[in-house]
């Protein structure tokens, strides 16, 4: 990931088969479609992709400053 751009945008879809499930407000919710019609993509592809961004910026984040603990500062 670049320092400009740390999260990118999804590229391709593939095939899944497992559901995960999460609480939204109307206005989160809405905030999300809004943006997927943005940028032309199904709503629960573009969160996939951006939480799993996330999880892999985060997990190298703790990874570099040495573990769990360091998630808390």
């Amino acid at each position: 990931m670049d320092s400009q751009n740390p999260i990118p945008l999804p590229k391709k879809r593939q095939t899944r088969t497992l559901v995960f499930g999460i609480r939204l407000t109307h206005q989160e919710r809405e905030t999300i479609r809004a943006f997927a019609r943005q940028i032309n993509f199904p709503a629960s592809e573009m969160a996939r992709h951006f939480v799993l961004q996330a999880v892999a910026y985060h997990s190298a984040r703790l990874t570099e400053k040495g573990g769990a603990d360091a998630a808390q500062s």
